[in-house]
């Protein structure tokens, strides 16, 4: 029966410093994922496996079969730990008389997946695979007439439906068929293999299960299993490679505070494994990833208009500029007609005409506008000028819906004619003629246009958007501001009324800086109360509210993608106490869900997910990477300009900060922060930024003195001014390829928060 076996020789799977590893929590989500495919589960042991935009099968469980003990022993009962790294995921099932170590691993670039189990047993031993055939598409497509049949040549079972256009396939070349396979449907029960393996092969060789499938014919993806069978480890090395890549050759950061370090670095991981390869549609970026369960919605794994303009602000301050090209690239592919941009598009779009079928394509307004700030964002800090070249009339396009929408004149979009922005459900979305979410994405994207027309010769379109932004700002004044509460508003209504609740959303146009002008101590303080925060972050909607509801969606819940624009908002306004306690609740949320990844959105009175949260939600993450990068260190590069600015506002009990690898085309910079006993130390090296311009603006306690400055030991002119929360000290240089800068100073005392993470189940 064994004779004839193969070896799989094993590998080595290494921790490293990116290693999460915790004892198995059986209701955590965990993944395996890649550009085409996805392994979904928990870490009890139960999987789905996808091959975009098809969900091949469900309920992937293993049982261990000791039959000289006469055991039948269920893997879920047995998990005992959960390990992950960017290229795998690992189950530990632990039993007095065996050990199995179940590896996910899915390649970067193939349509397919794998299971590698790692045996030691002191008896023999047969594991059993069981799972759930489904062979059906993404929501909201479907297929009919699916069936399974065992293929004994590849030792796998083959999912196919009636037109024979699409097929799935799972098994293992040490597979044994025991399950009936009815030929014309799927079994009521759940369907199962054996492996069989001899005991002398257990101690050189993984036990691969394996998944792949699509469109087209059947032998193609007979050939492509039988590819990922015989490429094990140069797959997985490649993939090992990309992660690595990853993690150095783009932004690393170094702080004092090796969470916010790992949560940075995961960061970066959960934005990257968010890219994704449809067929048919092209490659872009998802939203986030969840089980399916018993529907075909995995998570949001389908591309977002507005997820992904605000994840572009993340990637382009780690530096991934290809990535984020490809992403944008794909909405003027899809762009309708009046040049509004798509609010989401599933990945089985193409089997069920998508946007002509369906209501959500276009739903949201405030995709439209921020396209175009996502746009001016990658180009500002990628020097692309060839890329916003190509993409002129889509970007104009966009422009001239935006414009459309502004049915009074008074130059500002609405809701009332767009469509949605801020809320989605409850009872502050209805009656919204413009809410303040659109209204500032709006103004952003015109101060954005202006410097994309002249980009683009367009003296005409400059011209107009010059002359629009001021009515703009000041219909957003006179809509927004309450001068008397030093506060803003959330939305005007179409009856002409206002709705006066505090909302983390007012955060935007303070992180945009539309509003730098303005008296906003009232809404500075709301945002720093218990009305306001929890120790994971701003809540959605003030406590003080009548409709504030903790696990409501729009309306108390904790988001950490409405907290980083909080947090941004106070580092931009300096107050960097109430910022650093906000960027700390979206570290904090790495640590509350999925490991390494950050949950969708909290509850607004307990750390712990909500249980609609998708786990991994890439918006989250990019709101750790943000506020950190432009706000704590406060890092904006302008590549066309040749200019780049660092402001960072550290925390006190922060003696040393680095980073490296801060890209603005075609320059790099690394940079090293200190703070001694009188003087803060700044050394940074360039590369290829000898034409660059860089002003350092460090903040400190309010009553720092500020003595003098020294540029590589000579003294340097400088200048400082005096906030109302700390003094800044202004120098402005040519860039040399190595330098030194040295703030002389006498510090004031300065209290800076004390946190702690908090503990699952703990209140605000």
């Amino acid at each position: 029966m064994t004779k004839h076996q193969r070896v799989f020789p094993k590998f080595a799977i290494d921790k490293d410093s990116l290693t999460l590893e915790h004892t198995t929590q059986p209701d955590k989500f965990c993944e395996a994922t890649g550009r085409k495919a996805a392994l979904l589960g928990f870490e009890r042991g139960s999987f789905e496996a996808w091959i975009y935009p098809f969900k091949i099968c469900h309920d992937i469980e293993l049982e261990f079969i000791v039959e000289s003990k006469k055991w039948v022993l269920k893997g879920s009962d047995l998990a005992r730990v959960t390990q992950v790294r960017p290229e795998y995921t690992s189950i530990l099932y632990s039993h007095e008389g065996f050990t199995i170590r179940q590896i996910l691993f899915v390649p970067l670039n193939e349509a397919g997946g794998m299971m590698l189990l790692d045996v030691d047993s002191f008896w023999d031993i047969k594991i059993a695979v069981k799972f759930r055939p489904d062979l059906q598409p993404m929501w909201p497509a479907g297929l009919g007439g699916q069936y399974t049949l065992w293929n004994e040549d590849h030792r796998a079972y083959l999912i196919s439906e009636g037109s024979r256009r699409f097929h799935g396939l799972i098994g293992s070349p040490f597979a044994q068929n025991i399950s009936l396979t009815p030929g014309h449907h799927l079994p009521d029960a759940p369907m199962e293999f054996i492996l069989v393996v001899d005991p002398l092969l257990l101690q050189k060789s993984f036990i691969p299960i394996i998944f792949t499938g699509g469109e087209g014919e059947r032998q193609k993806w007979f050939e492509i299993y039988n590819q990922l069978a015989e490429n094990i480890e140069e797959k997985y090395i490649e993939t090992v490679q990309h992660y690595r890549r990853l993690e150095t050759d783009f932004m690393t950061l170094r702080t004092p505070d090796n969470q916010v370090n790992r949560a940075f670095a995961w960061a970066k991981v959960a934005l990257d494994k968010g890219m994704v390869d449809a067929p048919g549609i092209g490659k872009g970026l998802v939203a986030g990833y969840a089980v399916s369960g018993l529907s075909n919605r995995p998570g949001f794994a389908w591309f977002f208009g507005g997820d992904t303009f605000l994840n572009s602000l993340a990637f382009n301050s780690f530096g991934d500029f290809e990535n984020i090209r490809q992403a944008l690239a794909l909405f003027a592919q899809y762009q309708r007609e009046d040049g509004k941009i798509f609010h989401e598009f599933s990945l089985s779009g193409k089997l069920i005409n998508w946007f002509e079928k369906y209501p959500y394509g276009y739903y949201h307004a405030e995709t439209t506008p921020y396209y175009i700030v996502a746009m001016h964002d990658y180009w500002r800090q990628s020097g692309d000028d060839a890329f916003i070249r190509e993409s002129r009339d889509s970007i104009k396009r966009a422009y001239e819906f935006c414009l459309a929408a502004d049915t009074d004149g008074d130059g500002l979009m609405e809701n009332s004619s767009a469509g949605l922005a801020a809320m989605e459900v409850g009872a502050l979305s209805s009656g919204i003629k413009i809410d303040i979410y659109l209204a500032s994405i709006w103004l952003k994207a015109i101060q954005c246009m202006i410097d994309l027309a002249e980009l683009l010769e367009e003296t005409d379109l400059k011209q107009s958007c010059e002359n629009l932004l001021p009515r703009a700002r000041e219909s957003f004044i006179s809509i927004f501001y309450d001068a008397a509460n030093q506060t803003l508003r959330f939305a005007e209504l179409k009856n002409g009324d206002f709705a006066d609740d505090v909302t983390a959303w007012h955060g935007v146009p303070l992180a945009f800086e539309l509003v730098d002008d303005l008296n906003l101590d009232g809404l500075l303080r709301a945002f720093d109360s218990p009305e306001m925060c929890t120790a994971w972050g701003a809540r959605l909607l003030s406590k003080a509210s009548a409709f504030y509801d903790p696990v409501n969606y729009n309306c108390g819940s904790v988001w950490p993608f409405v907290n980083g624009y909080v947090a941004l908002a106070e580092y931009r306004l300096h107050r960097p106490g109430a910022a650093f306690r906000h960027l700390m609740g979206n570290v904090y949320s790495s640590e509350a869900d999925a490991l390494g990844f950050h949950t969708e959105l909290l509850s607004g009175e307990y750390f712990r997910a909500i249980s609609s949260s998708v786990p991994h939600q890439l918006f989250s993450s990019s709101q750790v990477i943000t506020p950190l990068v432009r706000g704590l260190l406060g890092l904006n590069g302008d590549a066309r300009r040749r200019i780049i600015s660092l402001a960072p506002q550290m925390p006190s009990n922060w003696e040393r900060v680095e980073f490296s690898n801060y890209r603005v085309e075609p320059a790099a910079f690394d940079c090293e922060l200190s703070m001694k006993a009188g003087c803060y130390d700044m050394k940074m090296k360039t590369h290829q930024a000898e034409q660059f311009h860089i002003y350092f603006a460090p903040a400190f306690a309010p009553g720092t003195e500020i003595i003098d400055v020294l540029i590589n030991g000579k003294n340097m002119q400088f200048s400082s001014s005096v906030k109302e929360n700390c003094v800044i000290c202004n120098v402005d240089m040519q860039c040399l390829p190595e330098f030194e800068i040295e703030i002389h100073l006498k510090r004031a005392i300065e209290n800076f928060p004390e946190l702690e993470m908090p503990v699952i189940g703990q209140r605000a």
